[in-house]
């Protein structure tokens, strides 16, 4: 038997093989380049400009091809029409497609990792990442912003679809910071993942905040606290006692935190890490001041902050106390 001649696999076929390739990797490029981890400031107004100016290349690249086959196609329609019975219904249909379908399928592609804030700045309109992306370059250049001061601030994120086909569904987690005053939001805007990891360590509870927010994209341009304390630290803060006399008075709340359970706590020395080291435990959410003589080595405030007891207050010592 004859063997059988293996086909030659053609430059085409090379060409496209690549071409495929060079899309596939062009559009996860702003991913491995870390783009979408800081979305904070000018450095994060970049990071979004080159995000979307590349998944808008790949984008590019998947359409354009179509469009060339398109204009093709209806060329050849055109050339022909005189053989043709009826011509103009597949003309029209093949100029309809010829342009809808680039422009869906560039659409489609062009929505990365920003749906948080196409959300939060209604740039929702069935164009893709443009619209942020105008709003990026505006802000980059203008630097114009608006000034909220906060009081508390949340962070979340969300699961979001990255593709969907026969072998399932991907996703990518997006960042939120949402800042209130008084219980009262005052913006909400998408952040990276650095940024989010960051504030989570670094921003104060209850304690005022300066944050600006950009005009056109909405997102955060800087954030700048009132204290220096960071985010676990800061609950320790949020009163201070003080020796008066003979008695050990408190502050009201220094910060805007809600808490509950506020509890005057004594501990011998080096006992105050946590609420079960306690030798006795007095309601405080009603007393500014201590009724009793200490018997212990240390005084302070515990109360039920963040899903647990923890230190609210500084420590007073027994021998800084006139008995």
């Amino acid at each position: 038997m004859k063997k059988q001649k293996k086909e030659k696999i053609s430059i085409t076929e090379i060409l496209a093989a690549i071409y495929v390739v060079a899309v596939v990797i062009i559009y996860f490029l702003p991913g491995v380049l870390g783009l979408y981890d800081v979305m904070v400031g000018k450095r994060g107004l970049g990071n979004t400009i080159s995000a979307i100016l590349i998944s808008s290349g790949s984008a590019l690249f998947l359409s354009v091809p179509i469009l060339i086959i398109g204009i093709s196609n209806l060329r050849g329609l055109i050339k022909n029409r005189k053989e043709m019975k009826s011509s103009f219904l597949p003309i029209i249909g093949i100029t309809f497609l010829t342009i809808t379908i680039p422009v869906v399928l560039f659409c489609s592609i062009n929505r990365t990792r920003y749906a948080e804030q196409q959300y939060f700045s209604d740039n929702d309109r069935g164009f893709g990442d443009i619209p942020i992306l105008a709003d990026c370059i505006s802000d980059y250049f203008s630097d114009e912003y608006d000034e909220f001061v906060v009081n508390d601030i949340w962070l979340d994120s969300r699961k979001h679809i990255s593709s969907s086909g026969r072998g399932g569904s991907s996703y990518h987690k997006e960042y939120i910071i949402y800042g209130y005053n008084n219980e009262v939001k005052l913006f909400s805007a998408q952040i990276g993942k650095e940024d989010h990891n960051s504030f989570l360590k670094s921003l104060p509870k209850g304690f005022d905040i300066t944050v600006t927010v950009y005009k056109k994209s909405r997102f955060i341009r800087s954030v700048e606290p009132s204290v220096d304390f960071g985010r676990e630290k800061s609950i320790e803060h949020f009163f201070e006692i003080s020796v008066s006399g003979d008695k050990i008075v408190r502050s009201e709340n220094l910060s805007a935190y809600e808490i509950d359970n506020l509890t005057w706590c004594e501990f011998y020395n080096g006992g105050s890490i946590q609420i079960e080291n306690a030798l006795c435990g007095i309601n405080a959410e009603k007393s500014l001041e201590y009724p009793y003589s200490v018997m212990g080595d240390e005084i302070c405030l515990f109360a039920w902050v963040d899903g647990g007891y923890k230190r609210v207050s500084n420590i007073i010592y027994k021998e800084d106390i006139s008995q």
